[in-house]
Parts: structure tokens; C-alpha cells; sequence
């Protein structure tokens, strides 16, 4: 393995938050990713304001999954809707057109992963919260 061993334990606070395009009041933290030696996922931890969230769009070629950790959201794959929540999740085929918002009193945190990896570059990087 090529990997050095301090990447392969993960803890939040190691990692820098960015807004991502397209995004509001959302923070996201890449903790698993190509920085990690990780070549075929990615893997990052969102944490997402109340009423804020994802305006349409899709990523080509490019799968995602989320699963709740806490807080609900209401999620719309092409012609579905649905609110999820804490142990819930949803899966983004690639290049089908998705929405996520969040919805309640709550912030979502919200576990996302994508394969093969988005390498999404940080927009906007954020103070940490």
C-alpha cells in the first residue's frame, strides 16, 4: 500500500470546509478522496442550513449516494420527491438531475459519497464551524 498511515484515520477537524458551487448554506468537508490515496471514491461530510441546499443539477458520469446523519431534507431525483432523515438515504445515478434541501428546525449533516471521484475544487473555502 502506498498510502501514508496518517491518512487512513479520519477525524472532521482535519479537514478544510468549502462551499460547493451551486450550493447555499452548505459547508462540505472532502474526508476521503485522492489526498487519501483513495483512486476510484470520494467521500465527504456536508453539513447544510436549514431551508438551504443544492439547486438542480446532475454530475456526468458520476454517481452519488447520501445518507443522513442528522436533520431531514427533501430530495428530488428526476420526477420523485421525498423527505429523508437521520438513517435514510438516496442514490444520484449519473447524470439524472437532483435537488436536495434542508428542511426543519435542524441542520443536515449528511454523509455523500461519489465514484468514481467528483474532485470537486473548493469554490469558496469557509471558516471552520
Amino acid at each position: 500500500m502506498n498510502v501514508q498511515k496518517d491518512k487512513l484515520f479520519i477525524r472532521e477537524e482535519d479537514f478544510p470546509g468549502y462551499q460547493p458551487a451551486g450550493h447555499t448554506g452548505t459547508v462540505n468537508r472532502r474526508i476521503v478522496g485522492p489526498g487519501q490515496g483513495a483512486r476510484h471514491l470520494e467521500v465527504v461530510l456536508g453539513t447544510i442550513d436549514p431551508g438551504q441546499g443544492a439547486s438542480s443539477h446532475f454530475h456526468p458520469g458520476i454517481d452519488q449516494f447520501c445518507y443522513m446523519l442528522q436533520g431531514t431534507a427533501s430530495v428530488t431525483i428526476g420526477n420523485e420527491i421525498r423527505e429523508i432523515g437521520p438513517g435514510e438515504g438516496c442514490f444520484f445515478p449519473a447524470d439524472t438531475p437532483h435537488t436536495f434541501t434542508a428542511t426543519g428546525n435542524e441542520s443536515v449533516r449528511v454523509l455523500v459519497v461519489y465514484g468514481p471521484p467528483y474532485h470537486e475544487g473548493a469554490r469558496v473555502e469557509v471558516e471552520d464551524v
